[in-house]
């Protein structure tokens, strides 16, 4: 029994090690000359505490001084905590 229960630790550690770190682009226009970039980014700690502001694409672009949007990435973070942080590029 001690043997299963230690196994499927290691199984369920070695599984959240897996995705640490994801970028995925959401949009974008046929325009990519961008001069500015900005961020915004939220972390959350058990689901519980939210530290910074919310990633949204209005967020960063406020952050960035922009006002025409070309792309969008999005970049999530799920350990050691989860977190998400939106990239916004444009003019």
């Amino acid at each position: 029994m001690k043997r299963i229960l230690k196994n499927s630790t290691i199984s369920l550690f070695l599984l959240l090690l897996i995705s640490c770190s994801t970028t995925v682009p959401v949009s974008g226009s046929g325009n990519i000359s961008s001069t500015k970039v900005g961020t915004a980014k939220q972390t959350t700690i058990f689901g519980i505490i939210n530290l910074g502001e919310e990633a949204t694409i209005e967020n960063a672009a406020r952050n960035g001084n922009i006002t025409t949007v070309t792309t969008v990435h999005y970049k999530t973070t799920t350990f050691p905590l989860l977190s998400v942080e939106c990239i916004v590029r444009g003019n």
